[in-house]
């Protein structure tokens, strides 16, 4: 793609959750120069959360040998660099010849409050959105969702996408972190990272040591604590992202707490649900690392490097 000449329209697949998707586009907006409506860069959100198995749910079941088969442990996005154009390839794909929101993702469901239970990887329904936007002239797009970026699901959409012969550029949340935290924080050196279980299990911003960042994770014991800030029926962010309960924020502000005292010098919000939980640019006395913004200021950079607003740590 001619990017000198083509005109550039953001893609964002949002769904996962839906306000988290929101959230993102609310993102592009705010870092966008703009001084009129007209200044403002095109835009496309597709929300079918009802398509998108949920991610930690089948990382989980993939590392457990469950379902199709898996091979999660290849580095971030392995199969594409971020925002590069996919190569060309076959026609047959789950993407063609399908709308946004059709059918097969999804499987049998467990109790309410937990996460829907399938064996289909939800990049089926996310190359399936990604190829739709394309057709509606989408050129670069981000997922508002960390644990999509899991190789297991991750590769699987690059591969469709080179499938269909598409020519979208996808970006990859984790590596624009690690880009992100390189040239705006350059004095950090330990990063604690606050996900979901999925991007925990599947070693995501792991992929921050290639560039000479110390990774500090939760424990067993707080990782399951912190999975319920966000899964739990009754205070969990997925299930009132309107209004977020003071559990789910005193059980992020606890994991982000004993990160620090384990060394972090940063925090990552690796799940975007808990910028909607927590907006503050600190935690702890630590500055946060936004996954959320961090991917929208990627999306602008990508659509109109000139209408990024500059970054003010």
């Amino acid at each position: 793609m001619d990017q000198g000449t083509e005109k550039q329209i953001i893609g964002i697949v949002g769904g996962m959750g839906p306000v988290a998707g929101v959230d993102l586009a609310f993102k592009v907006i705010s870092q966008t120069m703009a001084a009129s409506d007209q200044d403002h860069l095109p835009m496309v959100l597709f929300s079918f959360p009802d398509e998108i198995g949920d991610r930690t749910e089948f990382i989980l079941r993939q590392q457990a040998g469950v379902g199709a088969g898996s091979d999660s442990k290849a580095s971030p996005g392995s199969e594409s660099s971020p925002g590069s154009e996919s190569s060309p390839g076959s026609e047959s794909s789950p993407g063609n010849e399908t709308s946004p929101g059709s059918n097969s993702t999804t499987g049998s469901k467990s109790s309410p409050g937990s996460p829907e239970i399938s064996d289909a990887n939800p990049a089926d329904a996310i190359a399936r959105i990604l190829l739709n936007m394309e057709r509606a002239g989408v050129t670069v797009a981000g997922m508002a969702c960390n644990s999509a970026h899991s190789p297991v699901i991750f590769d699987r959409i690059s591969e469709v996408l080179r499938q269909n012969r598409s020519g979208l550029g996808l970006l990859h949340m984790i590596r624009e972190v690690a880009w992100f935290l390189t040239y705006e924080f350059t004095g950090i050196r330990k990063v604690g990272i606050a996900g979901t279980t999925g991007t925990r299990a599947a070693g995501l911003y792991l992929h921050l040591e290639q560039f000479g960042l110390e990774v500090l994770d939760t424990s067993d014991e707080e990782q399951e604590v912190l999975q319920s800030a966000i899964y739990h029926p009754e205070y969990g962010i997925k299930a009132a992202s309107d209004i977020i309960s003071p559990k789910a924020v005193e059980i992020l502000t606890e994991t982000c707490r004993s990160l620090k005292n384990r060394g972090a010098e940063a925090i990552v919000f690796g799940c975007t649900e808990f910028p909607l939980a927590y907006r503050e640019a600190t935690i702890e006395g630590l500055p946060v690392i936004d996954s959320t913004l961090v991917l929208a200021r990627a999306l602008v950079r990508a659509a109109a490097p000139d209408k990024l607003k500059p970054w003010n740590s």
